[in-house]
């Protein structure tokens, strides 16, 4: 059965990724904790899935993360051309080039621009696979212990960087550092969060959370980005992050006993992929149109970036990141629904 409150959690955190890529003034500073979240949640929710046998285990991470990945990195690559020639790419696959970055895709590679959020999906893979082989040989105390190395390690990028890596710089220290909050997350699970969050001290603890973000960003105190493995600097980020998690848990707690609301933010979060996927290509649609009938330059209209930083035009670009997305993937379930329905009554 589903936790509601995470499913929550996911969608606050996926509006903080949305929000950041729009360049919404409040997170132009910093990235905060943003990913680090949905590495949390992973680790709290994995209890279950570390029971099973590895062949079990690996087979629903294929379809639950390589496969997405590779269909919507599959699709992006088939409308490449289609991209290059409504502006959307800067250059045009000939067959060679095509082929290439299907090999890149198959191998896990972040190959096309407006899925670059995508390395999250090739991070998570090899952090459950990491994660599952730590906890099964070393036991929950020794799993930590080892993590928590693993961990430091990683944020003080002591890996070297392999050429011709995933498309994240840094790919192997960023493991390393998501391993860390995975296991964290996973032995978050004994903790009574809910009687925490409402008490006195679970609530100042969250007033407090909120004053130390706003301090850090106003003051540009986080260059977070962990795509890239960089956390400039450290402490603020280790704060920043906990924090950060805890706030948006205590948050969602909350919102989980508001019943509308509830239902509507968690619908939202177990679409999180969706709007993982395809949040920065709806983007690129309204520059499209912004470029197309209202003469904004186009210069950026090709890479990453939007087209304009005026005030206001980030609140339309988030709203059409999220809905978009929302409204595709009820589409897929309609659709999806439907074709159950009629194998049921062919069988």
């Amino acid at each position: 059965m589903r936790n509601r409150k995470f499913d929550i959690a996911k969608f606050l955190g996926i509006l903080l990724v949305v929000s950041c890529h729009a360049n919404f003034p409040w997170f132009i500073e910093g990235r905060f904790f943003h990913m680090a979240l949905f590495f949390f949640i992973t680790g709290y929710l994995s209890e279950k899935s570390f029971e099973k046998p590895f062949r079990e285990f690996l087979v629903s991470k294929v379809k639950t993360l390589y496969l997405p990945f590779v269909i919507a990195e599959l699709a992006f690559v088939g409308l490449h051309n289609a991209f290059y020639h409504a502006g959307l790419a800067v250059t045009h696959y000939s067959f060679g080039e095509l082929w290439l970055a299907v090999k890149h895709v198959l191998c896990f590679n972040n190959t096309e621009m407006m899925l670059s959020p995508l390395w999250f999906l090739p991070a998570l893979f090899f952090v459950n696979l990491l994660s599952y082989g730590l906890k099964r040989e070393l036991g929950d105390g020794r799993w930590l212990l080892v993590s928590t190395v693993l961990g430091i390690l990683g944020v003080m990028n002591t890996l070297p960087r392999i050429p011709e890596s995933w498309e994240f710089d840094n790919g192997l220290n960023v493991i390393l550092v998501a391993q860390w909050i995975c296991c964290l997350g996973y032995r978050a699970r004994s903790m009574d969060m809910p009687r925490f969050f409402e008490s006195f001290s679970g609530k100042c603890m969250a007033a407090r959370a909120v004053v130390w973000l706003y301090v850090f960003n106003r003051w540009g105190l986080l260059t977070i980005d962990m795509r890239t493995n960089t956390y400039n600097p450290v402490l603020f980020w280790l704060i920043a992050t906990g924090v950060g998690i805890y706030l948006i848990l205590f948050l969602a707690y909350w919102m989980d006993k508001v019943d509308w609301l509830a239902v509507a933010f968690a619908a939202a979060g177990r679409a999180s992929l969706y709007i993982f996927i395809l949040h920065i290509a709806c983007f690129k649609m309204i520059c499209w149109a912004q470029v197309r009938w209202l003469g904004y330059d186009g210069e950026s209209l090709p890479v990453w970036g939007n087209v304009s930083q005026e005030s206001g035009w980030e609140v339309v670009y988030i709203l059409t990141g999220i809905l978009l997305p929302l409204a595709f993937s009820a589409l897929v379930r309609k659709v999806s629904g439907v074709i159950r329905r009629k194998r049921k009554k062919t069988a």
